[in-house]
């Protein structure tokens, strides 16, 4: 099982260790659906920022890197959010002490946000309706 950290964040990487372990048909069919799946031209604008960002009709409210890499708790403490390991999961951590942040709730520049894992693996950041 692979655990993506913030050393090793880098999506990219991670997809091609885990096509090196698996046979030829097996890697292209994933890279094929990967490239397929992650296609859209279609943008919206970062209801934080207003920059645009990838449109996905399972996220509405979707932030953009940039204003999901600013998240804190209630409290204004800096929070970031990983996934738990290559099968999937969620789980946040305070920045300054590495302590487990338990909530999925998050705030950037004051507005409640969500996190939760992406379908296609990694985080995603979401305003509150």
């Amino acid at each position: 099982m692979y655990q993506i950290s913030r050393e090793t964040n880098d999506i990219v990487q991670l997809k091609e260790r885990l096509f090196s372990e698996v046979g030829f048909r097996e890697r292209e069919h994933c890279r094929r659906y990967t490239e397929v799946s992650n296609m859209t031209d279609k943008t919206k604008p970062c209801p934080i920022c207003r920059k645009p960002v990838q449109y996905w009709e399972r996220y509405p409210n979707l932030l953009c890197e940039e204003c999901s890499q600013r998240t804190t708790d209630e409290a204004g403490n800096r929070v970031a959010f990983y996934n738990k390991s290559i099968s999937g999961g969620c789980y946040g951590e305070y920045l300054e002490t590495g302590q487990p942040y338990e909530d999925r709730f998050c705030y950037v520049d004051g507005i409640k946000c969500t996190a939760d894992e992406h379908r296609f693996g990694g985080i995603v950041i979401q305003v509150v309706n």
